[in-house]
């Protein structure tokens, strides 16, 4: 699993690898929540068979077009993203 990223602005893309196909696929959302904000460099953990962690990380100022630190931590659910 791949959050984030960074294309001259933090990216907010969600990925799956599978390993046996060789293949990234993206990941889409069922619920209506709103996401983490778009990061680079973040920490990702796999929690268990179903949760995965995201904390941290840097999101684009572009006022400033400088990086923000994030403080803040997710936990996605592969069942619904």
């Amino acid at each position: 699993f791949m959050f984030g990223g960074y294309d001259g602005d933090a990216l907010g893309d969600s990925h799956f690898f599978d390993a046996e196909a060789l293949k990234w696929t993206r990941a889409k959302s069922s619920s209506n929540k709103q996401g983490p904000q778009p990061r680079c460099r973040a920490g990702v953990v796999r929690l268990s068979q179903k949760q995965i962690l995201c904390f941290g990380g840097y999101g684009s100022d572009s006022a400033k077009q400088s990086q923000i630190p994030l403080k803040d931590a997710w936990i996605f659910t592969t069942d619904d993203m």
